[in-house]
């Protein structure tokens, strides 16, 4: 049962939860106005591709309204999605990535529908979901906590980092209605399980259905979603009610409260089994890709990432520190751990990542064994499903690349935490804290001991030792509390000009070159070294969007590697490429489509309908010499060269036959000093108070 102690969870008062959703409203219009800014930030990535399904312009049928995440199914669709350029020409055979989003994808459908180009707007759709995912965060905290930790923690949640991602990218938007419904469904659970007394009668009696109609739309929304139920099995396992049933029930009273529970839980459980069942059912998940693995279908690549992936995770919950290791290992403030632990290769940079994550949980620990003695007990039952859930909930993100985006959902357990850390510390240091039998309160020592003299005794040694237990835990809480407020509005800032000036860049690469003086109508564009994504694979995207003539196809022999490239046409139609000091295949965006175990070692082929592509020679199976044969000469007037420069996409004039040349690195154009340059997340000057364009 709660505890009885005066500062326990207190239920609203009479007024309070108006007062409560008025605060919120001004919190979440705050959040918002901090957050403004991303309404400048034009498409990103998938942003395009989803674009062109609505425009009919992206390889495949049926995206819309519901399937606009389906990027590429496995099967006879690789081959087109190929010779488009949609897809690399080494991924691998079988490659398949959909994702089940539905309610995502319909709401981005809409998007186009009712305000077509209006991206601004898309963006200030995005936020009213944020703003809205306060409310409902912090309907659940006030129910878990008690009035004044609900509030910091809501105020933590509002603060957070990991919203500059879904914000600045409409189709990550995806996380924000997964928290909207996810955090509601939650609240709604605990309200028509451990009602309080002005919970509406509504909610007492039809808070099953209304749980399940919330936890529907937010698995509908996106994977994400699994992170949620698992809030509600954690809650009903350690601070759900007890029915009258003792701290440590034995015999019928135990079987009758799992029965209860187990009967709390069928509304969560539902949509979770609808949810698998169609993911496997109609064919989604992720196959073929490295930086993507799938549980099911690549189960062992999985457990292999998820080992490096989940501390990094947890401590950008913890700890505020961003998720994504370049982010992490660029920044300045990690100088000090690259030169005690150096790393040269990608592989090296994840496991020191994943060691300084281990390091940042094990201070959380400590930090959270010392709070526990300034909270009272269903506090610290609160804590523990708090805690299990997001630790839980990190697991289906995992598949992902580690990044402060995934963590929206987990921020529920991380904030509330925090909270408890900062209130606990406070309590301790006034000596309020309710410490274990070893070290007795006041009260309690005057009842055990006989003697006056004695029992002050006792009571002031209890109380040095919850001054000491709260000095101890200073540090921790004012470097929590200061990560998660301060320096998470400043990385905010820079991450929204990051975000814009990256969007920028790679439109930049198509109109600061010669590319639109160039016929492009039904022409076969081949990207010599493409730096991204957005202008490897997406160039017919990026000029619809932007308004510009589209060509037949885009494909590039290169993409993302960060060498230059030997060319030599030995005849009419073949081209051969040589790295020079690099590879094919050792980049994450490389990795994206083909598993690192899959190599392509001399002799590997793929074979196409406009190409043949050969492996001629490999470092430790990357190729680093490639025989591109086309199927008609390279003089061909339908062809368009391009190579990436700083200057933008220019054309690259076709060597001779048995002539060469060099290809030079892949750039993308400097939009000023800062904009468009990933160094204005790590640079200590001040930005000019400018945000994105």
């Amino acid at each position: 049962m709660p505890s009885a102690h005066p500062l326990a969870r207190e239920p609203f008062a009479r007024d309070e939860r108006v007062r409560w959703l008025i605060a919120l409203f001004v919190l979440a219009i705050a959040a918002v106005a901090v957050r403004w800014p991303a309404v400048q930030i034009g498409p990103l990535s998938d942003d395009y591709m989803q674009d062109a399904m609505i425009a009919g312009l992206y390889p495949g049928a049926h995206y819309v309204p519901f399937d606009l995440y389906a990027f590429a199914r496995s099967g006879a669709s690789v081959t087109p999605h190929v010779e488009q350029g949609t897809l690399p020409w080494f991924v691998e055979a079988n490659f398949h990535g959909a994702v089940l989003r539905p309610l995502s994808s319909l709401l981005l459908w809409l998007d186009h529908v009712i305000a077509p180009r209006s991206v601004r707007l898309w963006h200030v759709h995005s936020l009213l979901w944020f703003a809205a995912s306060i409310f409902a965060f912090g309907l659940c905290a006030r129910r878990m906590l008690p009035r004044w930790p609900a509030a910091l923690a809501v105020v933590l949640y509002a603060c957070e980092a990991a919203f500059d991602s879904p914000l600045g990218w409409l189709a990550n938007r995806c996380v924000l209605i997964c928290a909207v419904f996810g955090f509601a469904a939650i609240w709604a659970h605990i309200e028509w399980r451990q009602p309080d007394p002005d919970t509406p009668t509504w909610l007492r009696r039809h808070g099953p259905v209304v749980e399940l109609v919330l936890m529907t739309l937010c698995l509908a929304a996106g994977e994400y979603g699994l992170g949620v139920v698992v809030y509600v099995f954690a809650w009903e396992l350690f601070a759900g009610p007890r029915d009258g049933v003792s701290e440590r029930p034995s015999g019928p009273t135990k079987l009758q409260r799992l029965r209860s529970s187990a009967r709390a839980l069928v509304p969560a459980t539902i949509p979770v089994l609808g949810y698998l069942a169609c993911h496997q059912l109609l064919g989604y998940g992720t196959i073929g890709a490295d930086v993507y693995a799938d549980p099911i279908n690549s189960p062992r690549a999985w457990f292999e990432w998820a080992q490096l992936r989940l501390p990094k995770l947890a401590t950008g919950a913890l700890w505020a520190v961003p998720a994504s290791t370049i982010e992490v290992f660029r920044h300045p403030a990690a100088q000090w751990w690259n030169e005690l632990w150096p790393s040269d290769t990608p592989a090296q940079f994840h496991q020191a990542h994943a060691t300084f994550g281990r390091i940042g949980v094990a201070l959380a620990a400590a930090a959270l064994a010392l709070a526990r003695f300034g909270l009272h007990d269903d506090e610290r039952r609160t804590l523990r499903a708090a805690l299990l859930g997001a630790a839980l909930g990190l697991l289906p993100v995992s598949v992902a690349p580690a990044h402060s985006r995934l963590l929206v959902v987990a921020q529920l357990g991380a904030c509330v935490a925090i909270s408890l850390i900062v209130f606990g510390c406070g309590r301790l240091l006034l000596g309020r804290g309710r410490p274990e039998s070893s070290l007795p309160s006041a009260n309690q020592s005057t009842k055990a001991s006989a003697s006056g003299r004695e029992a002050l005794a006792r009571a002031e040694k209890s109380l040095l030792v919850q001054r000491v237990l709260g000095v101890a835990l200073v540090p921790f809480a004012a470097a929590m509390l200061w990560l998660h407020t301060v320096e998470d509005l400043k990385w905010t800032r820079r991450y929204l000009i990051h975000l814009d000036g990256m969007q920028a860049s790679n439109v930049a690469a198509f109109t600061e070159g010669d590319l639109l003086d160039q016929e492009l109508a039904g022409r076969d564009v081949i990207v010599m070294n493409g730096p991204s994504q957005s202008v490897a694979m997406y160039g017919p995207f990026v000029l619809h969007v932007n308004g510009m003539p589209v060509p037949n196809s885009w494909r590039s022999l290169a993409l993302g590697g960060d060498h230059p490239i030997w060319v030599f046409r030995p005849s009419d139609k073949v081209l051969e490429l040589a790295a020079i000091r690099g590879a094919w295949l050792q980049t994450a965006g490389e990795l994206f489509f083909r598993r690192s175990d899959r190599l392509l070692p001399t002799g590997s082929t793929f074979d196409y309908p406009s190409v043949k592509i050969e492996v001629l020679a490999d470092d430790g199976g990357n190729p680093t010499r490639l025989r591109f044969s086309f199927s008609r000469s390279l003089d061909d007037p339908s062809f368009l060269f391009l190579i990436s420069t700083r200057n933008g996409l220019m054309q690259w004039d076709i060597p001779p036959i048995e002539g060469s040349k060099t290809v030079p690195r892949p750039r993308l154009p400097y939009l000023g000093s800062r904009v468009g340059n990933r160094d204005v997340l790590f640079t200590a000057d001040d930005v000019g108070g400018r945000g994105p364009k």
